[in-house]
């Protein structure tokens, strides 16, 4: 018992942890998430949306399986169940990663650390969207790659088939990562074909070839030749032996000879894919998505600033200082991942918190070889006192984390799920209440769109940007309208004419609110705090 009472501390600790840092305010996804699971489990997948009032928009439910499963746990229980099912899933996410960085063979207290930190930085992911069960699919997969790669598995490729299948029915729109984590094994298995070593190799083989011809030709004019070609395999021992000191290297290149048959875990990838009612969609959203306007608007498609992103920071630090100030070497394969993952991050902030926990398995590793090197020694050869300090620090930083979590507990205790300053939660009360919903035509923002349709009321808008792009649905613009509002290029009475809108929800913080507030064509109908909702007239029905 003894000897596994220290990971189920530590398994302790990061439930605890977990829980603490999951954020109780709900981002927008989660309500259009609730309502489209409602809807599949009433109409089926029937392609259509149902949720704003523009006619005839094409939508292909591209988590509809995830959809469903948060609106049968809302139906159960409320707001209060997907709370649950967010930190329930987080735990799980951080406990496959605690035990793949221990089965890495890193030290438990390294891997704990590591998680935790990981949980820390990664925190702001764990909420009520996709990604939270897609991350730790993508987190195993890699898993399943280097089995593959390592003994040639056939579960591997069923459990890469089975993998692919449940993110193109739970988070379609990511699924294209499922294909990209097998690009640094093929890049790296493409460099080694091409490194001196390798072409040493195949000219050795190519000489000893040349020396069993000769000598089955039995013509005694070719032993000169074969003396030469036997010097010439002895230059090559002295040059493998020459490479193989692999201490002269930071960054360790190695052939695997499975690598070339990466194509059939590929290959189950891709069929996996195939596997879902919402047909190509897992293969074509991507591109879609990459051709038209929204990557370059919406927040988390953004490019990272470095300055402003301590996650970012962090990682960048931590791998420069590995690399740069220690004797820690990388395979080739997982340098390729943390600088391609490094890449999309620079592109897309979102990636950041795929990036940290996939690349924390290779830095770790890393952190335990710079301390296996410069210790010398396991902790068995410490003396007593040495082990009684180490326990001490262990009571200690368990103390820590535990005081952070009630500390965490405590601040989010009062935070509610829906933050009325975010989500117009009494306006939409009085729209329901007062107006014909058969009637209205509403503007409401991006941002408050998932709230407004999950409460029943047709939306102009919401946070499933792509149903409102031409790439998706052929001379829809809606999504370029909105946004020229936003950046000024447009003005709100531009808008609401060109769609015949009737009210809007406006928060007050809003570029809307600033020029309808004192608007002869705009009555304000209800006023809180944070929202107001007005009723639009066109100018020539004012007159009349």
């Amino acid at each position: 018992m003894k000897k596994y009472l220290k990971y189920i501390i530590s398994i302790i600790l990061i439930i605890i942890f977990v829980f603490s840092v999951v954020p109780k305010n709900f981002q927008n996804d989660t309500f259009y998430i609730i309502a489209l699971g409602e809807q599949i489990l009433e109409d089926g997948l029937d392609k259509v949306d149902h949720f704003s009032w523009h006619n005839n928009l094409e939508y292909r439910y591209p988590h509809w399986l995830f959809d469903i499963i948060n609106a049968e746990v809302f139906d159960a229980f409320g707001l209060n169940g997907i709370y649950v099912l967010v930190c329930f899933v987080s735990v799980i996410f951080m406990l496959v990663l605690f035990w793949i960085l221990v089965k890495k063979k890193n030290n438990w207290f390294l891997s704990l650390c590591s998680t935790l930190l990981v949980t820390y930085l990664i925190r702001n992911s764990f909420t009520g969207r996709a990604q939270i069960v897609s991350y730790i699919l993508f987190l195993i997969e890699i898993q399943l790659i280097e089995l593959f790669i390592k003994k040639k598995s056939k579960l591997s490729c069923l459990g890469i088939l089975i993998i692919s299948s449940i993110i193109a029915n739970i988070h379609a729109t990511a699924w294209i990562m499922t294909l990209v984590l097998f690009l640094p094994y093929i890049g790296e298995y493409i460099f080694v074909l091409y490194t001196l070593e390798e072409i040493n190799n195949r000219q050795e083989k190519r000489y000893i070839k040349e020396i069993n011809k000769l000598k089955k030709s039995q013509n005694k004019d070719n032993q000169e030749k074969i003396k030469k070609l036997e010097q010439e395999i002895e230059h090559c021992k002295i040059f493998r032996n020459r490479e193989k000191k692999e201490e002269n290297h930071k960054i360790i290149i190695k052939k695997m000879n499975n690598e070339k048959w990466l194509f059939i875990p590929l290959i189950c990838a891709i069929i996996g894919a195939m596997i879902t009612p919402i047909g190509i969609t897992p293969f074509t959203y991507y591109f879609k998505i990459n051709v038209g306007n929204t990557m370059g608007y919406i927040n988390e498609h953004l490019p990272v600033i470095p300055a402003n992103s301590l996650e970012f920071l962090v990682f960048t630090i931590v791998v420069i200082a590995l690399i740069g100030f220690t004797n820690s070497k990388l395979k080739l394969s997982d340098a390729f991942l943390i600088l391609g993952l490094y890449l999309m991050s620079l592109s897309a902030r979102r990636n950041c918190y795929l990036m940290i926990p996939l690349c924390c398995i290779p830095i770790t590793k890393m952190i335990q070889d710079f301390l296996d090197f410069n210790l010398q020694k396991g902790t068995s050869n410490f003396d007593s006192s040495t082990i009684k300090f180490f326990k001490i620090l262990f009571t200690i930083f368990t103390i820590g984390i535990l005081g952070i979590s009630i500390y965490n507990y405590i601040k989010s205790s009062n935070v509610p799920y829906v933050d009325p300053k975010t989500y117009p939660t009494k306006a939409i009360d009085f729209v329901k209440n007062e107006l014909d919903l058969n009637e209205i035509k509403l503007y409401n923002s991006y941002h408050t769109g998932s709230y407004i349709l999950m409460n029943g009321i047709p939306v102009f808008i919401d946070s499933r940007c792509d149903l409102y792009t031409p790439e998706f649905n052929k001379g829809v613009v809606v999504f370029d309208d909105y946004m020229d509002v936003q950046y000024g290029k447009s003005t709100i009475f531009e808008i609401l004419d060109k769609y015949e809108m009737t009210h809007c929800i406006i928060a007050k913080n809003s570029i809307e609110y600033t020029y309808m507030k004192d608007d002869y064509r705009c009555i304000n109908l209800y006023e809180d705090d944070n929202f107001v909702v007005f009723e639009y007239k066109k100018a020539e029905l004012v007159m009349e």
